[in-house]
């Protein structure tokens, strides 16, 4: 009696938690989703299909996929083992890339995000395009036109990839020189104190440099993705 009584309970907090409306948090709604495979919404199993909501996290196992089809021409699929958090900005959704790789198909009303890095990653508007997006290493992306026109965006830097170019995107820290740390330092003279003042002086020796350079097509960009050409319904590549 006690273990039907613990499901029961199981079920009704994870409906009430992927349901925003019924728990009191109101969110908009980006679309329905179906997942391959162990994913996880929310820090909750992911129930096969479901609802998702601006603001939801979602993540993918090993050898799982989650598709999200926001409207007929825009579509998202989360790559084994990636995270995203999704948001919705008017009449686009942002994927905010954590961890991992994403697909997205669009006609202009989705975008991604790596917020690490400044970087944003939009489709000709009007345009069916295919991105793939990918965060190599915590220095790293890799964005790929797989159709249509891809844009890049950060820090003052633009680089628009047709189809088939791809873009690697790095972010290194640098030593900054030593006038430049001395200018900082009688800028501000006296004001921090402690474990203050040591923060301070670290972040003036670190200087971050983001670079966009176009290098060939990574074979994973590659793959032809059933799933953001397919009209019908999702299939579930095998994505490396």
């Amino acid at each position: 009696m006690r273990t039907v009584y613990r499901q029961g309970l199981s079920v009704l907090l994870s409906v009430l938690f992927l349901s925003p409306s019924l728990s009191g948090e109101p969110a908009e709604m980006i679309g329905v989703a179906k997942a391959s495979g162990q994913v996880e919404i929310n820090g909750l199993p992911f129930p096969g299909e479901s609802n998702v909501y601006s603001g939801d996290r979602v993540s993918t196992g090993e050898e799982s996929t989650l598709t999200l089809i926001s409207a007929p021409q825009e579509r998202i699929q989360l790559a084994p083992k990636s995270g995203m958090r999704l948001s919705k900005q008017g009449e686009t959704t942002v994927i905010a890339l954590e961890q991992g790789a994403v697909y997205f198909r669009s006609a202009g009303r989705t975008r991604a995000v790596i917020e690490e890095f400044g970087l944003e990653i939009r489709t000709g508007s009007g345009s069916d395009s295919i991105a793939h997006v990918a965060l190599v290493n915590p220095q790293r992306v890799q964005v790929s036109a797989l159709r249509g026109s891809v844009e890049v965006r950060g820090e003052g830097q633009s680089v628009v990839l047709q189809a088939g170019q791809s873009a690697l995107v790095t972010q290194e820290e640098t030593q900054e020189d030593e006038e430049e740390k001395r200018k900082k330092k009688e800028s501000k003279p006296g004001e921090l104190e402690g474990e203050g003042a040591e923060k301070a002086e670290r972040d003036m020796r670190r200087k971050k440099i983001l670079a966009i350079v176009l290098v060939p097509l990574g074979v994973a960009a590659a793959i032809a993705l059933p799933i953001v050409l397919n009209e019908t319904g999702p299939v579930s590549p095998s994505v490396p």
